[in-house]
């Protein structure tokens, strides 16, 4: 019966992590589930050789307890599975903490590298650009031409604004 309130303690603790876990700034969280998980494994250790003891001594050959008493111990084998059975549920629960944690860590990655990507794709063809036309060759096209910078800036932020609209449109931006 006194396993009872400990569980219960267990299980706000569980509430709160889960309430916690979409906020990815918190990396204590994680240490804390992991902690809780081998908390509720001694836990299991523990109570898991109480409920085969009780189960032995209910068994035990009869005249040896009285019909009051064997009531009592079906009622404490009861309450030590179902402790049990709340621990097994609590670890499963962790367990799942645990994976919801790394998905939001990895969505969030995801969206990062999705916008590192989207700017990426937008300077690369800017890049290759200023490197062709960067090159020391004597015979460019367009190098004597007054305009030429004006013409590479309007290009240049032509593809970008292209670009953007494409990605836009494609519902990637």
């Amino acid at each position: 019966d006194h396993g009872f309130p400990v569980l219960e303690t267990y299980s706000d603790h569980l509430e709160d992590m889960e309430s916690r876990v979409y906020d990815v700034r918190d990396e204590s969280l994680i240490r804390e589930v992991h902690a809780l998980k081998h908390e509720l494994m001694l836990l299991r250790r523990h109570f898991w050789p109480m409920r085969e003891l009780i189960h032995q001594l209910q068994h035990l050959p009869e005249g040896t307890f009285t019909p009051n008493t064997l009531t009592y111990m079906r009622d404490v084998y009861d309450h030590a599975v179902q402790v049990l059975e709340m621990i097994e549920s609590f670890r499963e629960m962790s367990m799942g903490l645990v994976e919801t944690y790394m998905s939001v860590i990895n969505n969030r990655m995801n969206a990062v590298m999705k916008v590192l990507t989207m700017v990426a794709a937008i300077f690369i063809p800017m890049t290759f650009i200023t490197g062709v036309y960067g090159m020391n060759f004597q015979n460019m096209p367009g190098l004597d031409f007054p305009y030429s910078f004006e013409i590479f800036c309007g290009v240049s932020l032509t593809i970008a604004g292209s670009m953007v609209l494409w990605f836009r449109k494609m519902k990637w931006l």
